[in-house]
């Protein structure tokens, strides 16, 4: 125990004076603020299957999942924002400060990149709508750990960047941008997202608008950091093989003197009307594969009802299953694939099918025999043996998921970020405990003509890009006519 209390009073003075200097480019003190006075041992809140949960008195959520036959360290810290809060102006801002930060370093590490890569370190920073994540992996070694998690305090705890780590960030995004609206499976789903959500946030692609990009400020972007990249709005998660005393000990003492600031933003409330009739729409592109998707809202994620999407999702798309032997086998499409969406607020099922280059004749009766599966399940029940076996399908991958601490981690991280970590043990439990009947229901209520977005990606020999249409200086133009009517300035 005394051993334990003189590295935790090692670290609280390192922290109290690596933190206590660094000023920003213009000078002004950009520290939440430390409370050396008021550091506490985490307090232990429950443990499921092995994941252990505390808390720090600052509100930060720490989870430990232990694995002391792993080769490596899995840290993700997780904050729960990400595009969902996002005002009109700055569609993109939360991407954009996921790569400010990701690579660009911190005060005390510059050339993070460069330490990164001598240390053999991998990390991967993930915005979403309802979160974002900073994940690094790491050989399973105390020092190595170590580091990681003062970095991570750093970033949480101070913003200390340039207009040049804006500028590289900037166009790290662009390129990502440009590369995704090339892709036609990206540019179909996000076109489904912005008709499917025609007021939520979650019609706003995380990637982020252009021209907003192009248009934010670091101070901009300093002040959503400092809105929601604080203690009580994140999960700290450590994965794998590490001493958990240790560790405990040096996330008290890098996490717990960060305080909170007092919250000034407000947590969106929008909550999305029902669709009231299909909506489909066409996309066109010189030189395209032909392909197309329809898609249905679901419950949210943590709503019991949503179990059925996986099982749905395996009984229609899987191979050799239902979507396969009307449209693949019969040839008229080269490819289908069903996709889940799991938001905090909403959820989704989309079925993406993709034609034969050149086949795009074939779309019309691909959608409607897709349509006709889907629609009409109810003269074509599912059966208890299809069940069962979707079932027993997703109980091994989600056994499989728990036993590879990295893949796990990620999991429980991406549920802490859409509200509760819990809900991958909750998910598990609506999957084995939904009947025949009530999967049934759930079915003929999602696919329904009314719940229905169709987007086709069609190729068109006469196809041009529209640019946007410039923007003229009102002001002159309003000059001009004054003085075409002899007025004056006054």
């Amino acid at each position: 125990m005394q051993a334990n209390n003189r590295l935790l009073l090692h670290y609280l003075i390192v922290i109290l004076f690596i933190f206590g200097i660094y000023k920003n480019c213009s000078g002004k003190d950009v520290l939440i603020s430390l409370e050396p006075d008021k550091t506490e041992a985490p307090r232990f809140v429950r443990e499921i299957e092995g994941v252990q949960e505390l808390l720090l008195s600052n509100g930060l959520q720490i989870l430990l999942i232990p694995d002391h036959g792993a080769a490596n360290v899995s840290i993700n810290l997780v904050y729960r924002t990400g595009a969902k809060q996002e005002a009109y102006g700055e569609k993109g801002i939360a991407h954009l400060l996921e790569h400010v930060l990701v690579m660009r370093g911190s005060p005390k590490h510059p050339n993070l990149a460069e330490e990164m890569k001598k240390k053999g370190l991998r990390r991967i920073g993930t915005t979403g709508h309802d979160y974002t994540s900073y994940r690094s992996i790491i050989p399973a070694n105390d020092d190595l750990l170590n580091w990681v998690l003062e970095v991570e305090a750093e970033r949480m705890l101070t913003f200390k960047y340039h207009e040049a780590d804006l500028k590289i960030a900037l166009h790290e995004v662009l390129e990502e941008k440009e590369n995704t609206d090339r892709d036609g499976n990206i540019l179909l789903r996000r076109s489904a997202f912005e008709a499917m959500f025609l007021w939520h946030a979650y019609g706003r692609e995380p990637i982020g608008n252009r021209s907003d990009l192009e248009n934010l400020s670091l101070e901009q972007i300093q002040k959503f950091w400092k809105s929601y990249y604080r203690p009580n709005n994140a999960t700290l998660i450590v994965a794998g093989n590490f001493n958990q005393e240790r560790v405990l000990a040096s996330i008290t003492a890098l996490f717990g003197l960060i305080s909170n600031i007092e919250q000034t933003t407000k947590e969106p409330v929008t909550v999305e009307p029902m669709q009231e009739g299909e909506r489909e729409f066409t996309i066109r592109r010189r030189r395209t594969v032909p392909m197309m998707l329809a898609a249905y809202r679901t419950e949210d994620v943590s709503h019991p009802n949503y179990a059925a999407a996986p099982l749905l999702a395996y009984i229609l798309g899987k191979e050799e299953k239902r979507l396969n032997d009307t449209l693949i086998t019969t040839k008229l499409i080269d490819k289908q694939e069903v996709k889940i969406v799991n938001f905090a607020d909403s959820g989704a099922i989309i079925f993406e099918l993709k034609l034969e280059y050149g086949k795009g004749a074939d779309l019309s009766m691909a959608q409607e025999k897709l349509l006709n599966i889907l629609e009409k399940i109810a003269e074509k029940p599912i059966t208890q043996e299809e069940l069962d076996h979707a079932k027993s399908y997703w109980d091994d991958k989600l056994r499989k998921s728990k036993t590879d601490i990295e893949l796990f981690s990620k999991e429980i991280s991406y549920n802490a970020g859409r509200g509760d970590w819990r809900l991958w043990f909750l998910m598990r439990n609506h999957i084995q405990t939904i009947t025949l009947e009530k999967l049934q229901s759930i079915a003929k209520n999602w696919f329904d003509a009314n719940n229905r977005t169709v987007i086709k990606l069609i190729e068109s020999d006469g196809y041009s890009r529209r640019e946007p249409y410039s923007k003229v200086n009102l002001a002159n133009q309003l000059k001009q006519l004054d003085a075409a009517n002899g007025q004056v300035d006054r």
